[in-house]
């Protein structure tokens, strides 16, 4: 939970997690939703502070824990181990970067735009059981009707296709373009 001391990193044997930030009036800033081969926890596994961030089971999840203490000898004996964890925490922050950037210079269609990108395999997002409107609007620092506007809109565009499990990619190359705008 934010705020309180983890004691270690964790490692996702199954399930899902999300990682967010909770305001003091309930709003909730979905920072990164992890899965099977996942690690997190890495912020408090190196420095000695609260976390930073809450983590949520979305559904039915198998952790595994590496003890801070463990993860530190591991490390000092292993440098080839050291050297891939860095790599790893590196390519987080550079996550958190673009995502710092993403919501505080690019428009809600913009961001909506790169995550269908990102996260469509042959131009189909599937949905998970556990994502809902509400998870995609907290994602993408959004209110859920201003999200179903934007989504209609690129419906109404014939960029995309909604059903209840997917959204289909109509056009790749004009939602490319709405990804790669500021407005």
């Amino acid at each position: 939970m934010e705020g309180d001391t983890a004691p270690g990193f964790y490692f996702i044997e199954h399930g899902w997690i999300k990682i967010v930030t909770i305001s003091t009036e309930g709003r909730e800033q979905i920072l990164y939703i992890w899965g099977p081969g996942d690690l997190f926890g890495g912020v408090t596994a190196f420095v000695d502070q609260p976390a930073p961030a809450t983590a949520i089971a979305l559904e039915a999840t198998g952790l595994w824990l590496l003890p801070r203490h463990a993860l530190h000898e591991h490390l000092l004996r292993e440098p080839t181990f050291a050297l891939r964890l860095i790599e790893f925490m590196a390519q987080r922050l550079s996550e958190m970067i673009t995502l710092v950037s993403d919501l505080s210079l690019r428009s809600l269609t913009a961001r909506l735009a790169r995550r269908l990108l990102e996260n469509a395999v042959d131009d189909v997002v599937q949905r998970q059981r556990w994502a809902t409107q509400a998870e995609m609007s907290a994602r993408l620092a959004a209110a859920p009707d201003v999200v179903n506007r934007a989504l209609r809109a690129l419906v109404e565009d014939g960029i995309i296709e909604l059903s209840r499990q997917q959204i289909r990619i109509v056009d790749r190359q004009r939602l490319q373009v709405l990804a790669a705008s500021e407005r």
